[in-house]
């Protein structure tokens, strides 16, 4: 891996994998402050309902591609919130898959690595 061919130099380098994220009742309102616990509850049990989310709570499918903004259009406040790629709802799904560029889970472990090699 690219990663592997850095620390072969001597350069300080991590990837840092997420995994996909269960979809507890709180996992919207933990991640978007707009929606409260039992909004975030609601969500997720239509998910359930509708077999998007397995025994685990975790996602069954790529939500690029199923229909989830269908089944949870009735709890969410606005219809442009759930466009693909630049809303809060469609980056915490794609989170919950762990098909996602960016994440706020490993921040931290990315921030000490990051002051772990200035001390080197």
């Amino acid at each position: 891996s690219f990663v592997y061919d850095l620390q072969k130099r001597n350069v300080p380098s991590l990837q840092i994998g997420l995994p996909p994220l269960s979809l507890n009742f709180s996992f919207f309102s933990d991640r978007i402050s707009e929606y409260s616990e039992i909004e975030s509850e609601k969500m997720v049990k239509a998910l359930q309902k509708a077999e998007m989310i397995d025994e685990n709570k975790m996602l069954i499918e790529d939500p690029r591609d199923s229909k989830w903004r269908d089944i949870i259009r009735p709890f969410v406040k606005e219809s442009p919130s759930m466009t693909a790629d630049a809303s809060p709802l469609s980056e915490v799904m794609n989170a919950a898959y762990a098909r996602h560029e960016m994440s706020r889970d490993g921040v931290l472990r990315g921030l000490k690595f990051l002051l772990q090699s200035l001390d080197n």
